[in-house]
Parts: structure tokens; C-alpha cells; sequence
């Protein structure tokens, strides 16, 4: 059984993997206790990515597994025109190598909607040519409340566009929602005037928005990231001879 774990700013997604099926998955707070039923779901490789801090508990696990693969150890376990690939985010590397394996020979777009907005493209031949980072709907909202003295804080994301807001927080809420959307649908339209066979694969906590707005062929996969660890680990394990 493999475990997978991306590990994020505040939270950890994990998922257990059975070969190439997903048995189960989850999510905790980074400081929390790892889940008790680890210890007896017969695990025995982990391969994690962390973009942010791995709490105690968590560290402490992995310390004690025999086999542990830190994915920023690792080569890229891909062809990238990338100029410092060190930089390249893990779980952006973990989303390119899902999607590369999900859909093989054709030109690809992966978006990744979580803090941040991220756009990768491959290739038909896979090649990862690179891509670029924006700020993700919840930061659009944070910045506009952190960088003034009078604007609010908003909680949620609209869930309807209204272009003429008629009040400040519509207005705040609008700004973001639609600059999150013009921002992709100008980014899908550049891509596809090079590549019109484009496929356009979206993940992240977020990826809803794309689903509910955009009127283009998306394929939606929430566990793009945790199927690109559980793909990275298998070829790892097979080239180390662990097990």
C-alpha cells in the first residue's frame, strides 16, 4: 500500500493507493495527529510533497517509515524547459505528472486552483514548456483587505456573476471572481490558438468555479496531484527495488 501526502500551508491531503486505485483519501490540519488506522492499513512506501511546514506529528511519522521519498529529493520525473527547475512547486510537479499520465500524446493545460492560480502546459510529446503563477480567488480577496485601511474582508466567493455590483463588498467579491475567470479564459484562448487539440485538465480546491462558469471542455480531477505522487512513487519504487 502506498500512502501519498501533499502537504500544504495549513492542511495535509493524504490518500492510500493500491497500485493505481485510490482506496481511500483525507485531509488534516497540519498540526493534528496523523490519522490512527495508518498504523494498520499495511503501508510500506510514502511519498510526500511539502510547500509548507510538516508539522510534529506528521514529521514524526514519516521519521520512523522505512520507506520515505521527499519529492523535492528527487530529480523532475519529467523532460521540463523549466530554467531552475529546483523552484518548480512539488505539487505543481506532482499535477504535471498526473496529468501526463491520464492523458498521454496530446497537448495538455493544467490548472491548478488552490492558494495560488497555477498554469502549466505539456506538450504532445511531454514536454513540460512551462507556466505561470497568479495570486488564487481567497488571495485576490485577502490582498484587496490587507493592502487598504476601509475595504472588508470577505468570507465567501460569489457563487453568481454580477458584473454591476451595488454595494463594496459585491463589488470586492465580483473583482475576484471575475478577474479569476477572465484571467483563465484568456490564458485557455492564447493556449489554443497554438494548440487547438488542447485537453484542459483543472484541479484544486477551487477547481469548481471553472466547472460552474467557464463554458469549455474541462476534465475536472480533485486527486490530480495525489495520482501524480502515487505515479512518482511507483516508478521510484520499481528503479530503487524497495519491497
Amino acid at each position: 500500500m502506498f500512502l501519498t501526502l501533499d502537504i500544504g500551508n495549513s492542511k495535509t491531503k493524504w490518500g492510500l493507493f493500491e497500485y493505481d486505485n485510490l482506496i481511500s483519501r483525507g485531509v488534516f490540519l497540519n498540526t493534528s495527529k496523523t490519522p490512527e488506522f495508518w498504523n494498520s492499513a499495511g503501508i510500506t512506501d510514502i511519498v510526500y510533497s511539502a510547500s509548507g511546514k510538516i508539522g510534529d506529528p506528521l514529521k514524526d511519522f514519516i521519521n520512523n517509515q522505512p520507506h520515505a521519498l521527499n519529492l523535492g529529493n528527487i530529480p523532475l520525473p519529467f523532460l521540463s524547459l523549466y530554467e531552475t527547475p529546483d523552484t518548480l512547486g512539488r505539487d505543481r510537479v506532482a499535477a504535471i505528472k498526473g496529468a501526463s499520465v491520464k492523458f498521454t500524446n496530446t497537448d495538455l493545460l493544467v490548472i491548478d486552483a488552490g492558494s495560488c492560480l497555477t498554469f502549466d502546459f505539456i506538450d504532445q510529446n511531454g514536454i513540460h514548456m512551462g507556466g505561470t503563477i497568479s495570486p488564487g480567488i481567497k488571495m485576490r480577496l485577502k490582498a484587496v483587505n490587507a493592502f487598504t485601511d476601509k475595504l472588508p474582508l470577505l468570507s465567501e466567493i460569489p457563487n453568481a456573476i454580477e458584473p454591476l455590483a451595488k454595494n463594496t463588498s459585491s463589488a470586492i467579491g465580483q473583482g475576484a471572481l471575475l478577474g479569476f475567470l477572465y484571467e483563465t479564459e484568456g490564458y485557455i484562448s492564447y493556449v489554443k490558438s497554438h494548440f487547438p487539440k488542447l485537453k484542459i485538465l483543472v484541479t484544486g480546491g477551487d477547481a469548481w468555479i471553472f466547472v460552474k462558469f467557464i463554458k469549455i471542455k474541462i476534465f475536472a480531477e480533485p486527486n490530480l496531484v495525489l495520482m501524480g505522487l502515487n505515479e512518482i512513487l511507483k516508478n521510484y519504487v520499481e528503479k530503487k527495488g524497495w519491497n
